[in-house]
């Protein structure tokens, strides 16, 4: 079985350590508030949001779920819900998400799904915390254990680069800040500041504040020599933004392309899922009628007509197609006019940046 507390790093290990957090979560939580502690694990963070009116504790762990609501029973405003971030669908629009140490993605696009499941939960101009793994810190701390080789353990240089080597083989095996802990652990992303800074704004987020958030040696080992101790400790990325009043349509259309990739791709029933994907009747509704036509019309997809039209020839084609589909019954009226809408939009956007730049 996985050791989650000594793969992830808990940053509850040290009270006056959560304290920059705290007062973050102090300032934006207020008693009308509706928040999700996304990826709760055992609860941790749920009695610093007692003040608010509802709080969504989400984890995809069951086992981690019950632990949470054995250690806080007694907090009223929490709600225990099984989910992954990027499913998870909250019963109400979040006046602040918040993600401690848990947006692992394995891959490339996982981020981008955690991000736009966030995204998709909150209100316009709601807020997010995430606290996010440095890599920074990780090569920090490589210099750091090969200076301790050198200057106290009184290894040669090539000794200690051995050694140190040797130790972060079996952890650091790539150069993309992928990085596993136990053997049966899935390798989780450290990152770089500007990298998380350009991901997070591609991703539509605005107001992005990125500090570093600094732990205890003891937090990070639970036995650590003392010369490190006079060293500055390591940190972790600690980020606030905001959801835009109004995504770009980039954002949307996206939004829908992933919501739609998912039913059609699952091999599941495509009404159980969408209801799983989002709590809307109406979104439901267009969404199944959306992945339907798509079903059966795989030579344009949406991601075709949601994206870059700029010339009229296209708009007409994809026009009279749209239209030959409804009278066809293919898809529902209301989807053929949303699709023509966002197609209008984008090639308004497209020559007013195109005249712009004449």
């Amino acid at each position: 079985m996985v050791d989650y507390d000594k793969n992830i790093i808990s940053i509850f290990k040290d009270k006056d350590a959560c304290r920059p957090l705290t007062k973050i979560i102090k300032l934006l939580v207020g008693s009308d508030s509706v928040i999700a502690d996304l990826g709760t694990g055992t609860g941790n963070l749920l009695p610093y949001l007692h003040q608010a009116k509802q709080v969504f504790a989400v984890d995809k762990s069951l086992n981690m779920l019950e632990q949470a609501r054995k250690k806080h029973f007694e907090l009223e405003n929490v709600e225990f819900i099984q989910s992954s971030i990027h499913e998870f669908s909250a019963p109400t629009k979040l006046d602040l998400a918040i993600a401690v140490s848990s947006l692992l993605p394995e891959q490339f696009s996982d981020f981008e799904k955690a991000i736009n499941g966030i995204l998709r939960n909150l209100k316009p101009g709601g807020d997010c915390i995430l606290l996010l793994p440095s890599f920074e810190a990780r090569l920090y701390y490589t210099n750091l254990q090969l200076a301790y080789f050198i200057e106290i353990v009184g290894l040669s240089e090539s000794e200690a680069y051995k050694k140190v080597t040797s130790y972060h083989s079996k952890y650091m095996n790539n150069l993309f800040g992928y990085i596993r802990g136990q053997a049966d652990f899935p390798q989780q992303k450290f990152w770089i500041k500007e990298e998380l800074e350009e991901r997070l704004c591609d991703q539509g987020l605005e107001d992005i504040e990125l500090v570093k958030f600094h732990l205890p040696w003891n937090v990070y080992f639970d036995h650590v020599e003392e010369w490190y101790r006079t060293k500055p400790p390591m940190w972790m990325w600690l980020i606030t933004a905001k959801r835009p009043q109004n995504l770009p349509l980039t954002i949307k259309a996206h939004h829908a392309r992933f919501l739609a990739s998912r039913v059609i791709n699952a091999e599941a029933d495509s009404p159980t899922l969408i209801k799983h994907l989002t709590s809307s009747p109406e979104d439901q509704t267009q969404l199944l009628e959306l992945v339907q036509f798509n079903r059966h019309h795989h030579a344009w997809r949406f991601s075709d007509y949601c994206g870059q039209f700029s010339d009229g020839e296209h708009q007409h084609c994809l026009s009279t197609t749209i239209r030959d589909e409804v009278i066809k019954g293919s898809f529902h009226t209301s989807v053929a006019l949303a699709i023509l809408d966002v197609m209008q939009k984008t090639k308004t956007a497209y020559l007013s940046a195109s005249s712009s730049n004449l």
